[in-house]
């Protein structure tokens, strides 16, 4: 039976968003995972990769539309 996830995908993506924000795109998986005690495996077994985890942080939240 697989762990219970500590975070939601919603924490882990705010956590990215927030990292982003303070270090720009050199920010890496390790400083993101560091933010909500996870490690960089587990938020790459969630998202699949860095480029997936960071356009998810991007994308605009609340239904805001263009």
């Amino acid at each position: 039976m697989p762990r219970p996830k500590r975070h939601s995908d919603e924490e882990i993506i705010l956590a990215a968003r927030a990292a982003l924000l303070h270090s720009g795109a050199a920010t890496s998986l390790q400083q993101i995972a560091g933010r909500l005690g996870l490690s960089h495996a587990a938020i790459l077994q969630r998202f699949g990769s860095k480029r997936r985890l960071v356009i998810e942080a991007l994308r605009p939240r609340n239904g805001f539309r263009w």
